[in-house]
């Protein structure tokens, strides 16, 4: 199954160390997630493309949970 990242969001005041992402499929079928970051983590510094891996890898934790 190929998943793209259509959002992301960073809301610094309320949650400084989480992203939140939306991944959906072909079909339109999306997941939300929540990536978690150690308090040192700028995530400035990441590109879209490793938060989309990020927000895979998260996904697949929750499916095995």
């Amino acid at each position: 199954m190929h998943l793209l990242l259509v959002s992301v969001n960073v809301n610094r005041n309320a949650h400084p160390n989480i992203v939140f992402a939306v991944l959906q499929n072909e079909a339109g079928e999306s997941v939300s997630v929540q990536i978690r970051f150690d308090p040192g983590t700028n995530v400035d510094n990441l590109t879209l493309r490793e938060i989309a891996t990020l927000a895979r890898e998260q996904m697949r934790r929750i499916e095995v949970g």
